[in-house]
């Protein structure tokens, strides 16, 4: 059994953090069955604040490309691909991309905080000064013009 952290930021097209949540498991997985699991929690998250145009970044390339039919689904994630799959059609606009982790460092680093939760976490108005600033950082570095949904997951 393993720690594993999860996490997910969003933020407008501006850059400003409109949500965050983290939490922590016990769990023996891997670290792309984490991903697609914390994407899909995203989705939800992004569909329960009735967002319309979304863009889920993820510093997992494998993963990214499963979603985005790149490359062959494994079969350990197959029914969590199949559900984001499904919820696509959930959003007007619902992008993946792959972003390194030096631009998704806001939901790393949150990922690796909710390691050491004993409770879930989630914000949505008023931020931890690190994550605000964290999440300035990345969008400084990226820049996107739909509301975008950050997640990252961290095994420990």
């Amino acid at each position: 059994m393993k720690r594993t952290g999860i996490s997910a930021v969003a933020r407008n097209a501006e850059g400003k953090l409109m949500k965050a949540w983290a939490r922590a498991e016990l769990k023996v997985s891997e670290p792309q069955v984490e991903e697609a699991a914390a994407i899909r929690m995203g989705m939800q998250m992004a569909y329960d604040a009735n967002w319309k145009e979304v863009d889920f970044q993820s510093d997992c390339k494998e993963v990214v490309d499963m979603i985005n039919k790149e490359k062959d689904q494994h079969t350990r994630i197959a029914t969590v691909l199949e559900d984001i799959a499904n919820m696509r059609c959930l959003f007007e606009q619902c992008t993946f991309s792959f972003v390194h982790r030096a631009g998704n460092s806001c939901a790393h680093s949150l990922a690796k905080f909710a390691v050491k939760l004993t409770t879930n976490v989630e914000w949505e108005e008023c931020f931890p000064m690190w994550l605000h600033e964290s999440a300035q950082k990345d969008y400084k570095r990226r820049n996107s013009d739909v509301s975008n949904l950050v997640i990252s997951s961290s095994v420990k």
